[in-house]
């Protein structure tokens, strides 16, 4: 997808309409959702190439999960892309700066930190300036499956041949691309220093025993 197909699709997918603004080398859709809280969403981070592939029964089998594997090499490959996005609570306006700082983290690490459910980014909150802001205490991210949806998982299918893209000078992309929407859970030090210790499944039972709320980036 394109950048207006893209903000399309994910406005469509809110309950509430999104500012687009271009933070470095992304841009982003930032908003007030109808239910109060801010969300933020990168809206061309799919233009970036992870290294993450599937296959076509991988894509048709599984509806509720983000697939990250190896594709079978007997069947046709899919491209499996993302769009980063995070919701707050409360009135930082602050969430734009950091999936932006997100998408350009895991762009330089060429593939090394893959963009998929699970993965720890260090320093995140601090490359998105949240240092400056009064009263945050998050500093870190982790990538999970969105649990904002109740269907699922947000996804759009592109078939070999008909991938949309900015770039009309570059060759049409081979594979068919699979969209997925990646949501980014900010963390504190203590929570990030939990999930290095005890592994990250430990971190999300912890803060469900514990009633943490993701949602409140001071806490």
């Amino acid at each position: 997808m394109d950048l207006r197909e893209t903000t399309y699709w994910i406005n469509d997918l809110i309950p509430g309409s999104l500012e687009v603004k271009r933070i470095g080398d992304f841009h982003v859709g930032a908003g007030l959702l109808d239910s109060g809280e801010r969300l933020a969403t990168t809206l061309d981070f799919g233009r970036v190439d992870t290294g993450l592939i599937t296959d076509t029964n991988s894509v048709t089998e599984s509806a509720d999960e983000v697939p990250t594997e190896p594709a079978d090499l007997d069947a046709r490959p899919v491209d499996v892309r993302s769009e980063v996005f995070a919701v707050a609570a409360g009135t930082h306006d602050c969430l734009d700066r950091v999936v932006a700082a997100t998408a350009a983290f895991l762009r330089d690490s060429a593939g090394r930190v893959p963009a998929s459910p699970g993965q720890l980014l260090p320093g995140v909150g601090v490359l998105g300036g949240l240092v400056a802001e009064p009263d945050v205490t998050v500093r870190h991210g982790l990538l999970v499956v969105p649990y904002v949806w109740a269907k699922g998982v947000p996804r759009m299918m592109e078939e070999a041949g008909e991938v949309g893209t900015d770039d009309v000078s570059s060759a049409q992309p081979a594979n068919a691309r699979l969209t997925v929407l990646l949501q980014l859970v900010l963390l504190t030090d203590d929570e990030f220093s939990y999930a290095r210790t005890y592994g990250v499944p430990a971190l999300q039972q912890a803060m469900v025993e514990q009633n943490v709320d993701l949602l409140d980036l001071g806490r």
